[in-house]
């Protein structure tokens, strides 16, 4: 049997409260790295963590995602940079007749902006350092998307860091979406990145067209990390119920070769919010109107899911809920899953870090329903 055992307690990495500059839940949402890269130099093996952060209040586009590293595995945390929206809040921008968007020239005759408020990075950081070149950004680059928003609009956008995670530069928008808000058929959510097959995929939860007040899961993809295609359905249940969500998919590799993804599936079961995966042969290629390869039982009906592989070919999945992680041990073969507790409490999305040790660090910020602020930590787990 399988069993988690404590390599490092929970760590707090950040608190909000220590100042007064916060407000709602002060962090949400915590997301993790390790640099793994030999490019990465001397970085090579450091942790990084980041979160949503509600920072002062009144002030629109003063939310951000800091980032904090720690080079001693996890016992201490530094803050080392902030990404704040740096490229939206400089310019203004319009929707065209194709209903793409476009910078508007300034001064240009006629346009309207259509984007004149101030920009907030505000929403689902998810952290990922490239495994080889893409465009002109080569292997160890690390890359932060997210949503930004204004009051009427959104996009998730990329930025990139080459100084480990120090600087931050703007490098393109993946989608353009309307008001941020759940059920009103505009709003864009989510990112989850996966580099296959020389291109660069974002998996993404999409609310545009699902007038119902339904969700679909969808990808883009992108071989220079400018231009990203077309979005290509993974979740869409529109046909079986529109009142459907399928959503915060997250992909790992299995070590047979094959693609294996969870999402949560709100409004699909009434009172729960259960966690189902897929499995495809073809990172493009995901089956949308069929719902799942499988169901993982209880605890986790919750949502929120994350996955991973270690490096010994392992997968383990988290959700909301529940301390608890899953593993399985045969590339999901036969669809047998262990259960066990972690040294760190349930969270609302806790992320999932595989590590170069053959560990996994347990990245939280905070669950539904805590008292406010949030903290923002981690701990290092082992399996046996």
């Amino acid at each position: 049997m399988n069993y988690c055992v404590n390599a490092r307690k929970e760590t707090v990495v950040f608190e909000p409260g220590q100042n007064s500059d916060w407000y709602a839940h002060g962090v949400f949402y915590g997301r993790g790295l390790q640099l793994q890269t030999d490019e990465a130099g001397d970085n090579k093996g450091k942790l990084y963590a980041t979160s949503e952060y509600y920072y002062y209040p009144g002030k629109w586009g003063s939310e951000h995602f800091p980032i904090f590293e720690s080079g001693d595995g996890g016992e201490t945390w530094q803050h080392i940079s902030d990404i704040y929206d740096m490229e939206f809040n400089a310019k203004k921008w319009m929707k065209a007749e194709d209903g793409t968007y476009c910078e508007v020239p300034l001064g240009a005759d006629g346009a309207t902006a259509l984007y004149n408020q101030h920009w907030s990075m505000i929403f689902q950081p998810q952290l990922f350092e490239l495994p080889k070149d893409i465009g002109n950004l080569k292997k160890g680059t690390v890359i932060c998307g997210g949503v930004t928003k204004t009051k009427d609009h959104c996009a998730i956008v990329v930025y990139y860091s080459v100084d480990g995670l120090k600087k931050w530069k703007y490098l393109s928008a993946i989608a353009f979406g309307g008001k941020e808000q759940m059920c009103v058929g505009s709003a864009i959510w989510e990112p989850f990145f996966v580099y296959e097959n020389n291109a660069l995929y974002c998996f993404f939860s999409d609310e545009r067209g699902m007038m119902e007040g339904g969700q679909k899961l969808v990808l883009s993809k992108t071989t220079d990390g400018i231009n990203w295609g077309e979005c290509v359905d993974v979740c869409n249940f529109k046909k079986e119920n529109g009142k459907f969500r399928p959503g915060m998919s997250v992909v790992t590799k299995l070590p047979d070769g094959r693609y294996f993804m969870v999402y949560e599936g709100v409004n699909i079961r009434e009172g729960k919010h259960p966690v189902y995966y897929k499995i495809t042969d073809n990172i493009e290629c995901w089956r949308p109107a069929e719902r799942a390869d499988g169901i993982m039982p209880e605890p986790f009906d919750c949502g929120s899911p994350y996955c991973i592989t270690l490096t010994d070919g392992t997968v383990v999945v988290g959700a909301h809920g529940t301390n608890k992680v899953a593993i399985n041990t045969d590339s999901l073969k036969t669809h047998s899953w262990t259960f066990s507790d972690t040294n760190i409490g349930n969270a609302y999305t806790r992320c999932l870090v595989p590590l170069l040790d053959n560990k996994f660090m347990v990245v939280s910020a905070g669950a539904y329903g805590a008292p406010d602020p949030h903290k923002l930590s981690i701990s290092i787990e082992s399996i046996y």
